[in-house]
């Protein structure tokens, strides 16, 4: 019956046998790292993206809105009151 040989040292088992699982896993988490990132980055964007829409939907409504319309002044609430959709019955 053989005898199993013996790892005299690990460091000499290593530098022969080199295992390159850990840089896998060490480039593997530097990727997701950094597309973690560039998400952030971009739901950064599509929510000011968003808030700047709100923002110009809400000017463009309150300027076209005024407590006194006049003949000369196109008011959208006022339109609005006056289609079907806006009468209260």
């Amino acid at each position: 019956m053989k005898e199993k040989k013996e790892i005299s040292s690990p460091i000499i088992f290593f530098s022969s046998s080199p295992n390159p699982l850990p840089f896998i896993t060490i480039f593997r988490y530097f990727i997701l790292f950094w597309e973690n990132i560039l998400y952030i980055y971009i739901y950064a964007a599509a929510a000011f993206f968003f808030f700047y829409m709100f923002y110009i939907f809400y000017a463009l409504f309150f300027f076209t809105t005024s407590p006194s319309p006049s003949p000369n002044f196109i008011s959208a609430q006022d339109n609005f009151f006056k289609t079907n959709l806006g009468k209260i019955k």
